[in-house]
C-alpha cells in the first residue's frame, strides 16, 4: 500500500506493472497439487483519504495467466575467506536459459547487476542474489558470505629461505599470539612468539633440514592463516 501520494487533479503518468513467480512458491504449488491453477486475479484500487473516512476513487483489474514453468535454483556459490580489502569474485551458478542476475547488499540495495560481483569488503559481509528467468519471471534468492579475516599472514620474506626470514601480519582483537612452523608429515613444529602490537617479526630458520614448510599464525591458542615456506 502506497499512503499519502500527492496527485494533482488530471495528472497522468505510466505506471510500470509486473509479476514474478517464486521458485519456492512454485515448488510448494506443486507439492500441494495445486499446479493445476493457472489464472490469478488483482485488484489495484485507488482511495481518497479523508479524516477517519475513504472513498474509492477507482482501480484496475489485473488477469495473470501462468504458462507453463520450468522452476528455476539461484545458486551464490560457498562463503569465502579473505583478508581485509582483499578483493574476490563471487559468481552466481550460469542458468541453462537466459536469466537476469542481481546482487544486493543485507540493507536490500541493488549493488551489481551481473553474474560475477567483484567485492573487496573491510569487515565480513553477506550478498544475496536474485536470479529472474528471462522468459518466465520465475525468481529465486539466494545468499553468500565473504568472511573478512581479523588476523592474517601478509608476506613472508625471502621465501625459499635459509636462515632470518621477516614474517608481515596482522592481528586484531588477540591477547597472545606466536608462529608455529610444521614439516610436511607434521612430525616436527617450532613455536616463535610474537608481539601482537607489531606488524611484522623476524624469525631465524637457520640449521632447519631443507624442504617445504608450512608457517600457521595461531591467536589465543586458535590457528587463524598459514602460509607455505620453503627452506633451502
Amino acid at each position: 500500500m502506497f499512503d499519502n501520494l500527492q496527485i494533482a487533479a488530471n495528472t497522468r503518468f505510466p505506471v510500470y506493472i509486473g509479476f514474478n513467480f517464486l521458485a519456492d512458491s512454485l515448488a510448494a504449488i506443486n507439492v500441494n497439487q495445486n499446479s493445476h491453477i493457472t489464472e490469478y486475479n488483482y485488484q489495484a484500487l485507488q482511495y481518497q483519504l479523508l479524516n477517519d473516512s475513504s472513498s474509492l476513487l477507482g482501480g484496475q483489474h489485473f488477469i495473470v495467466r501462468k504458462q507453463p514453468i520450468t522452476n528455476i535454483v539461484a545458486d551464490a556459490g560457498v562463503d569465502r575467506t579473505v583478508s581485509s580489502q582483499q578483493p574476490v569474485t563471487i559468481s552466481a551458478k550460469q542458468l541453462s536459459e537466459a536469466a537476469i542476475y542481481n546482487w544486493y547488499d543485507m540493507d536490500g540495495n541493488l549493488i551489481y547487476e551481473g553474474k560475477d560481483l567483484n567485492v573487496s569488503p573491510e569487515v565480513t559481509e553477506k550478498y544475496k542474489l536474485e536470479v529472474i528467468g528471462a522468459a518466465t519471471g520465475v525468481k529465486d534468492y539466494d545468499e553468500v558470505q565473504v568472511k573478512v579475516k581479523q588476523s592474517y599472514l601478509k608476506t613472508i620474506t625471502p621465501n625459499p629461505t635459509s636462515g632470518l626470514t621477516t614474517v608481515n601480519y596482522v592481528i586484531k582483537n588477540c591477547n597472545s599470539a606466536y608462529f608455529m612452523l610444521l614439516n610436511q608429515t607434521f612430525s616436527l613444529s617450532h613455536n616463535y612468539i610474537i608481539d601482537v602490537n607489531q606488524n611484522s617479526s623476524v624469525i631465524n630458520l637457520q640449521g632447519f633440514t631443507p624442504g617445504i614448510y608450512t608457517l600457521v599464525l595461531i591467536c589465543d591458542g586458535e590457528a587463524k592463516d598459514a602460509k607455505q615456506l620453503m627452506i633451502q
